[in-house]
């Protein structure tokens, strides 16, 4: 259990240029470093020790998961991002933590981190394949393939739903080129998040499966039953601070979850609007 920071540290943390510039300006952060302990380190903990495992944690942003795990017990963390500013206040937060003496900060892009072969026993790579762009995808899952020796734990959105929350939610609207994206995403009155984002599918992890295995049934965990455990949850992400508290699945996703976990198990991903899993080495 993640003991809470005091409100002297969440609020220096707060007040950190980057952070406070940004759209997270308001963000909870004892409900954010809850967050990911109850979204993916309970699981974790099932399948490996963490107190003996190194991680990497890549796309690190501000560094709430690397935090995370070393504040729930885990050995060691090396916090990576292409982004040297955010990177930055990854630092400065893990220093107002105080768990920089367990953590290394690294800039690099996904493809080109400087790991040797099986360098680390778990990789997180949480909602961030999608943006490193189609000719840089194999490179980089071929990077966290040879560099981990134990587990991965990766969320990306499935190319093969036919809606992506990640975009604009219009339908099949991420299978076409981005330049018509734009053109129905203006019809439609969305906003695009990023026009340069490359979804992938299923047969992406072809790559993965050489050396790993899915372990989880419903995206990072063993069961639904897991996953519906963890509501009411604080979702740290977005603009609006009303919308992060999600008190219960939504019914629809519950029962999508519930029926393709059941008839899939372990390959759910195939079908499921994220391709979260947690793979263990063969």
């Amino acid at each position: 259990m993640i003991h809470k920071l005091s409100k002297d540290i969440t609020e220096a943390i707060l007040q950190l240029p980057h952070l406070a510039k940004s759209i997270y300006r308001d963000l909870d952060i004892n409900g954010t470093l809850e967050f990911f302990e109850r979204r993916y380190l309970i699981s974790l903990r099932k399948h490996i020790k963490i107190e003996d495992s190194l991680l990497a944690d890549c796309a690190c942003g501000f560094g709430w998961f690397a935090f995370a795990y070393i504040m729930s017990g885990g050995k060691r963390a090396i916090a990576i991002d292409v982004d040297s500013e955010r990177l930055e206040a990854a630092r400065c937060i893990g220093a107002l933590i105080g768990v920089n003496d367990k953590i290394e900060y690294r800039l690099s892009a996904l493809d080109q981190i400087e790991l040797a072969e099986d360098e680390v026993d778990v990789f997180v790579c949480i909602e961030t394949l999608e943006h490193v762009g189609k000719e840089r995808i194999g490179k980089s899952l071929s990077k966290i393939v040879s560099s981990t020796s134990n587990l991965l734990l990766i969320t990306t959105p499935n190319k093969w739903f036919p809606i992506i929350a990640h975009d604009t939610r219009i339908p099949f609207l991420h299978w076409l080129a981005p330049r018509y994206r734009r053109t129905v995403a203006r019809i439609f009155r969305r906003g695009h998040l990023d026009e340069g984002n490359e979804f992938l599918s299923p047969l992406d992890f072809r790559i993965i499966k050489k050396k790993f295995r899915p372990i989880s049934r419903c995206l990072t965990f063993d069961s639904v039953l897991e996953y519906i455990e963890q509501y009411p949850i604080y979702l740290p992400y977005g603009p609006d601070e009303k919308r992060r508290h999600l008190i219960r699945p939504n019914p629809l996703k519950r029962m999508y979850l519930t029926i393709t976990s059941m008839i899939l198990g372990r390959n759910s991903y195939w079908i499921m609007p994220s391709m979260a899993r947690i793979f263990i080495r063969k």
